[in-house]
């Protein structure tokens, strides 16, 4: 078909080439389902052929963070601490004992670990006007 100036050309013409386009584009879509019909019944056909793939690359993973390990719980080391201290102690003596008496921990803030415990256990208090820890 040749290109003529769209102005040139009636309403009739421009319908007939639009229905053709149309006809077009349905016959390519057709054949392009068919196509791809076509290729996955390939694919699934050397698929059965091959087997399955193994994958010849290992994963590696993160390596986990060791958890140092202790003779006994925290609560155990806090509680011989502020046996032998009868006065009691403040937090930083506490942290300070506690590492001293060989308990580990990798946490970043031994603080928060301490003062969890402590306030998770009812043996120990803290005397409000001095700010130390003793046991009950």
């Amino acid at each position: 078909m040749a290109k003529r100036a769209t102005k040139a050309l009636s309403v009739a013409e421009l319908e007939q080439q639009l229905t053709e386009k149309r006809k077009e584009l349905s016959d390519l879509e057709k054949e392009r389902d068919q196509l791809k019909s076509r290729l996955t019944d390939v694919d699934a056909r050397i698929t059965q052929l091959k087997g399955k793939k193994r994958s010849t690359t290992k994963v590696r993973r993160k390596p986990s963070r060791k958890r140092p390990k202790n003779k006994k719980p925290l609560k155990a080391y806090l509680v011989d601490i502020l046996t032998k201290n009868k006065k009691g102690l403040d937090m930083n003596g506490l942290i300070t004992a506690v590492g001293e008496s060989g308990y580990k921990t990798t946490s970043s803030n031994p603080r928060s670990v301490i003062y969890q415990c402590i306030w998770n256990n009812d043996e120990f208090v803290k005397d409000e006007k001095s700010g130390l820890y003793r046991l009950k």
